[in-house]
């Protein structure tokens, strides 16, 4: 959601929580519904807060994806691009807020021993767990390319309320 779009929910919204339920807090948003927005209070603070949040904190009304090379350089090896995932939404116990630079690599971890999918996959920056992969979306395929031969990177776009957004990148052995 834009900043003009967040304002402009925040302000009709606000005192009965809808922003609160966009952000996935639903908890909050059922306070605000029942508290008039914290009796009016918590909804003139997320207006100036709307108003003051950086452009960072929302999606550019004009998606700009992360450069990716068409051939990947490793070692002795190349690789080509075979196919390239922009906007991937990554499943997040919690609304994630941190920043991370535009276009970081983030590293990627299965996780076999996850009680909830053997075929887990989790994705990291500076160690620490951002979100995983939805099941059946794009997760076999990555169990397929992290084998001999193929190669993939993940690279930070964005955070949308909350939502971890990520580029993906499949290369094959030239």
């Amino acid at each position: 959601m834009n900043k003009t779009v967040r304002i402009i929910v925040t302000i009709l919204g606000g005192w009965f929580g809808l922003h609160k339920f966009i952000d996935k807090k639903i908890g909050m948003g059922i306070l605000y519904l029942f508290t008039f927005g914290l009796f009016g209070i918590g909804w003139i603070y997320d207006i100036f807060k709307a108003f003051s949040s950086s452009p960072s904190s929302f999606q550019l009304k004009q998606y700009i994806a992360p450069s990716v090379p068409g051939i990947l350089h490793i070692n002795d090896n190349s690789y080509n691009l075979a196919y390239n995932y922009n906007q991937v939404n990554l499943y997040t116990k919690e609304p994630f807020y941190f920043d991370i630079p535009f276009g970081s690599s983030l590293g990627i971890q299965p996780e076999p021993t996850n009680k909830y999918d053997s075929r887990a996959i989790f994705f990291t920056w500076k160690n620490t767990n951002i979100g995983y992969i939805h099941k059946g979306q794009l997760q076999d395929m990555i169990h397929d390319y992290l084998s001999p031969n193929r190669y993939v990177i993940a690279t930070y776009e964005s955070i949308d309320c909350g939502n971890v957004m990520i580029t993906l990148s499949f290369y094959k052995k030239k």
